[in-house]
């Protein structure tokens, strides 16, 4: 582990969708959607999350997984240029303007939340401790 994680929520998984691509006009999507599209995965083994993802869309010969090793603009460039779609979230909705967001109807979810060092200072770890104890307190859930 590189880093310390503190969960907030869970947030789905979605696909990216290209401006060019057919599917770009659908509000949700199924599996079978996905059919005879590439799409643009992280490396297996880089995100159990997106390998549970990946595990559900390798039962389908009819999808093409292309790995990349992580995400940055060039590859949201790279989907755009190719017609590829992408697995993504949808706190991505605004990172690229030739991308749409969609949801899919599967249960494939990521954990949301803060991202600290793994020794972290003493206003990071007092900062921690608040957000645990509000979100203990008042129950909150961020979606």
């Amino acid at each position: 582990t590189r880093y310390n994680t503190m969960k907030l929520s869970e947030i789905p998984l979605c696909i990216g969708v290209p401006v060019n691509n057919n599917l770009y006009h659908q509000v949700s999507l199924n599996i079978c959607d996905l059919y005879q599209q590439k799409i643009m995965i992280v490396k297996k083994g880089i995100s159990k999350y997106l390998d549970n993802a990946r595990t559900i869309l390798e039962q389908h010969n009819e999808i093409i997984l292309i790995d990349t090793d992580e995400y940055d603009i060039n590859i949201f460039n790279q989907c755009v240029k190719r017609n590829m779609i992408m697995i993504t979230s949808p706190n991505w909705k605004d990172i690229h303007p030739m991308i749409k967001i969609i949801p899919v109807n599967w249960d494939c979810k990521l954990p949301y939340g803060i991202i600290y060092s793994l020794n972290p200072d003493s206003e990071t770890l007092n900062f921690i401790h608040t957000i645990t104890d509000i979100f203990k307190t008042y129950q909150y859930s961020i979606v």
